[in-house]
């Protein structure tokens, strides 16, 4: 029973320190949070311009992003139909030979879901402009392989 509440705890979250509670009260109290908010959504928004931008200039025979207007990470739709028969889980293992980490959407649901359903979670966040540009290429480049 250890992995299974080993992994329960890990997706209910570890209780976290009184000191480090009482630090983040007083972020938000003084007004630093709501700082670090703005500061992060106009961050996050170019790199996920950024990441759409890379995605219609390299990945566009390949995947179609689907609807996101803010976030860390969004969804993209495989429309290749070499890719959708190879499925999402494992085009995300494939990725991941690659050293890309993406989750499948397959991965999220209760019940498989059809090919013309599934993709790919991709995020943006901790990634540079470029890191994103030169990651969307290298999936470009894997993609063309597994078609071909």
């Amino acid at each position: 029973l250890i992995q299974p509440f080993t992994g329960a705890l890990f997706n209910i979250g570890i209780m976290v320190p009184s000191i480090i509670q009482l630090a983040l009260t007083e972020f938000i109290n003084n007004g630093q949070f709501a700082s670090h908010i703005r500061k992060m959504r106009v961050l996050y928004n170019q790199r996920r311009l950024t990441l759409l931008a890379a995605i219609d200039q390299y990945l566009g025979a390949f995947i179609t992003p689907m609807q996101n207007n803010a976030g860390m990470h969004f969804a993209v739709k495989i429309t290749h139909p070499k890719l959708q028969q190879l499925g999402d889980i494992k085009l995300c293992q494939h990725l991941q030979k690659d050293n890309i980490t993406s989750r499948s959407l397959s991965a999220y649901s209760l019940f498989p879901l059809p090919i013309n359903q599934q993709g790919i979670l991709l995020g943006f966040a901790p990634f540079t402009d470029k890191q994103l540009t030169d990651t969307a290429q290298k999936m470009a480049a894997s993609f063309t392989k597994l078609v071909k």
